[in-house]
């Protein structure tokens, strides 16, 4: 997992006097110089997995688009994700995604570069039921109906998604409660009625595309009678902290519920966290009752099969009860060199197997 690594007991806990202590997997930091990593093989490794490669070498701070003419040229082999978002390369509807991604020409004609990963990570609206216009559950979920969750993705580099749980994690796909591809403004309407309202949006960061974001929740909810206007600060309260303008807000933009856990319960324990900026926000609801914080924590204890199954229905109902409306998960993305082949995409990591690649032979 990214959040340790095994080492030998006599490491001291807080860390190294000189050398690092040695790696456990199959390849080691050889040297860093600049912007240049080498990995080579480890030779004290007696694991499985492979390494075919004799060494691995990492360069940063490559512009994207050099990088990616120089990996169509065969001198760069895999270009990992933009984390940066310095352009729109690599976002899902971007130009690589549709040159050779998964749904592109080129990869029905077995010439795939670009390829997605589900990254556990999710992008979502939370409705401040502490205040009157969204602790009505029918509003709530007309919301959800009426947002274009497609749009907001796109304006995040997201994929669409609906539940508090992201589709990386096994047994939770998009689409199983609202619509991923456009607002349902039957359903919406009929949820809404035809009472005028208006709702108060709040923002917090330098992001500017959370302006965006604000401006097409904006437009969707006009269409259903609800006028939007915002309110931003340019930094966030200390500690996610529910600040005074929060507490003026009827719908907050939250970005960034991860959990390096591939598991549903992580994300519900944090999105419903009381005393946190967001649980405070979502004040009562089917989320505070006893009843449901019970089934929460036997869920907690249970494994296996019976374990999903149960997360997926208590997902399922709280995504009913819409106390927030998801619209995007992160994704990660790779862009591979036309001459590399032995793709091996590992689910927990979100990314290829380096010491699996190969040169391809045609």
């Amino acid at each position: 997992m990214p959040a340790f690594c095994p080492v030998p007991r006599s490491i001291p806990v807080k860390g190294y006097a000189s050398a690092p202590p040695a790696s456990t997997g199959p390849y080691y930091v050889s040297s860093v110089q600049g912007d240049r990593t080498v990995l080579l093989r480890n030779p004290n490794y007696r694991g499985s997995r492979p390494r075919r490669a004799a060494r691995i070498v990492y360069t940063n701070d490559v512009a994207t688009p050099t990088a990616v003419s120089l990996a169509n040229a065969g001198a760069i082999d895999l270009l990992p994700q933009d984390f940066d978002n310095t352009t729109s390369f690599f976002d899902p509807g971007g130009v690589l995604a549709h040159r050779s991604g998964g749904g592109s020409e080129a990869a029905r004609a077995g010439r795939q570069q670009y390829f997605l990963h589900p990254a556990p990570l999710l992008d979502y609206i939370v409705f401040n039921t502490n205040r009157p216009l969204f602790r009505d559950v029918r509003l709530r979920r007309a919301v959800n109906y009426a947002i274009d969750r497609r749009a907001l993705a796109a304006a995040f580099g997201d994929a669409p998604a609906d539940r508090i749980v992201p589709p990386a994690v096994p047994g939770f796909p998009a689409g199983r409660v609202y619509p991923l591809n456009g607002p349902d403004l039957v359903a919406a309407r009929k949820l809404a009625g035809r009472v005028s309202r208006h709702a108060v949006l709040y923002w917090c960061g330098p992001d500017a595309r959370q302006r965006t974001l604000a401006h097409i929740v904006s437009s969707n909810l006009a269409v259903i009678g609800i006028s939007v206007s915002v309110t931003a600060s340019q930094s966030c309260p200390k500690n996610s902290r529910y600040d005074a303008q929060m507490k003026r807000a009827d719908m907050i933009l939250f970005s960034g519920l991860r959990s390096e856990e591939r598991e549903p319960a992580p994300f519900l324990e944090q999105a419903l966290m009381r005393g946190g900026a967001f649980g405070s926000a979502l004040g009562p609801g089917l989320w505070t009752t006893g009843r449901f914080r019970d089934r929460l924590a036997r869920a907690a204890v249970l494994r296996g099969p019976t374990r999903s199954r149960v997360y997926v229905r208590l997902v399922d109902e709280l995504a009913r009860a819409a106390p927030f409306a998801v619209f995007g998960s992160f994704i990660w993305s790779e862009y591979f060199s036309p001459k590399i082949g032995c793709r091996v995409f590992q689910t927990e990591y979100g990314s290829v197997d380096l010491g699996a690649l190969c040169k391809s032979s045609s």
